[in-house]
């Protein structure tokens, strides 16, 4: 699952690159557009060995309470059979929130008002597959404590109000397990701000049935250099 894709062309680029360097990766490539106006867009590298893959945008009509679309890149869900005997369904809900900017300032009604709204409409998309092998994974541009104004990621957990200005409304239940929070606390994070080591990149899942969860880690790139 990857967000801030510029095209396919960007992502067909990526895929020929990664079987340059290794021939045994094989990967489909999706993307749909998203509704914002700079070309940042979710997107899937799918390994050619998984079956009945359907990638579709969800709540990509949805609108802000105080006008406009909720959900600028909307969430990009992905339903597929893993080649098990017999095949093992799985589905990720690819996400990209509303950053974390202008939260303060001129603007800030708006940001944090978009921000509560999309948590609450990506939650209502998790309950509805709660008996599902989900993965909720990507960009979540929320920490795992409060930022003071909404409590993003408790919402999409189904944990408790942190004591954000917008209290966590009580939709996913059962909670979802943390998988990105599970290794040592120096490798809690997902990239470097600043000289500042943050975590605003999760993986969340649901119960799974047929499958165990046996490793977890963040691919950081440069981000240590």
């Amino acid at each position: 699952a990857l967000q801030e894709v510029g095209d396919i062309g960007n992502l067909n680029e990526l895929n020929f690159r990664i079987n340059q360097l290794n021939p045994d990766l094989r990967y489909d490539t999706y993307l749909v557009q998203g509704n914002n106006d700079t070309p940042i867009n979710c997107a899937y590298l799918v390994n050619e060995s998984i079956n009945d893959v359907q990638v579709r945008q969800l709540a990509s009509t949805e609108t802000l309470s105080i006008g406009g679309r909720l959900h600028d890149r909307p969430p990009l869900l992905l339903e597929a059979n893993l080649p098990t005997s017999p095949p093992t369904p799985i589905q990720i809900i690819n996400l990209h929130l509303r950053s974390l900017g202008g939260i303060e300032g001129s603007n800030a009604s708006f940001v944090r008002t978009k921000r509560n709204e999309q948590a609450i409409s990506v939650a209502e998309l998790i309950q509805e597959r709660q008996n599902e092998n989900l993965i909720v994974v990507g960009d979540f541009n929320a920490f795992q404590f409060t930022d003071g104004y909404v409590d993003v990621l408790s919402q999409l957990e189904g944990s408790s109000s942190l004591g954000a200005l917008f209290p966590v409304q009580p939709i996913v239940s059962p909670p979802l397990t943390n998988i990105s929070t599970a290794g040592t606390a120096e490798e809690r994070y997902s990239f470097v701000f600043q000289g500042s080591a943050q975590m605003l990149d999760h993986c969340l899942v649901t119960a799974f049935d047929g499958l165990d969860i046996i490793d977890f880690a963040f691919a950081r790139c440069n981000q240590d250099a």
